[in-house]
């Protein structure tokens, strides 16, 4: 009886021991033109605490992930629709998170600036990719950081 005790246990440990959420990283091709701001409504762009290129990116994200809905009879409001919501809403929460960290001093402001930058670009590269699994991660992510690291550390873009 023991002995089967002990080769389960070491076979459900052998089982995960290849699998490390650490290494988890996520390859996503390069797409230069997702960056053309040209068409952004530059009027509708509000100034922002790291600066007024962060400012359109966020307008871009806006652009690219939602848009609004026409009302019907059963329903007269307009809606806005946001696709891919867990990468729209995870930098919305990235937004916020380093407006905080900046404030308690816990980032300087240019990494701040730096990192959300990057994960803005990111997100507009990626709007027309196939993200299920990428998506699956941010939604498991409940810390802020988690999902700064994510973004920061393991997507890669290829050219």
């Amino acid at each position: 009886m023991k002995k089967g005790l002990l080769l389960a246990a070491m076979f459900v440990g052998l089982s995960f021991a290849g699998y490390s959420q650490e290494s988890d990283v996520f390859s996503f091709n390069f797409v230069e033109d997702k960056l053309d701001d040209s068409n952004v409504n530059m009027a509708a762009v509000g100034g922002h605490y790291l600066g007024s290129d962060i400012a359109v990116k966020l307008e871009l994200l806006k652009d690219s992930y939602t848009w609004k809905e026409e009302g019907t009879p059963n329903s007269p409001t307009t809606k806005t629709v946001v696709e891919k919501p867990a990468i729209y809403y995870s930098l919305k929460k990235l937004d916020k998170y380093y407006k905080k960290a900046i404030k308690k001093g816990d980032v300087t402001e240019e990494a701040a600036r730096d990192e959300f930058v990057k994960a803005l670009d990111i997100a507009l590269f990626i709007r027309y990719q196939e993200t299920a699994a990428f998506e699956d991660k941010l939604r498991e992510l409940k810390e802020e950081s988690d999902i700064a690291l994510l973004y920061t550390k393991k997507v890669k873009l290829e050219f």
